[in-house]
């Protein structure tokens, strides 16, 4: 899958820890970040199919979640 950069603010202390844990794991962070992504959309049960190793893998939706928990943009 094709990969994009982007950037973003966040709250130091946060990061630090981030960036503790993504060594204590020894993986890189780029990593770490795209599980926690994943991990936060099957929290709101969000289907996304991730590719690993050139075969797609789907990341299912836990069957406890009912629908799209996003708040839209009205609430």
């Amino acid at each position: 899958m094709k990969k994009k950069m982007f950037s973003t603010q966040v709250k130091n202390e946060l990061l630090k820890e981030f960036k503790k844990l993504a060594i204590d794991l020894e993986r890189p962070i780029n990593d770490v970040l795209e599980e926690a992504m994943l991990d936060l959309l099957e929290k709101y049960g969000i289907e996304f199919k991730v590719e690993t190793q050139g075969r797609p893998s789907k990341v299912a939706a836990d069957s406890n979640v009912q629908g799209d928990k996003r708040k839209s943009k009205d609430q």
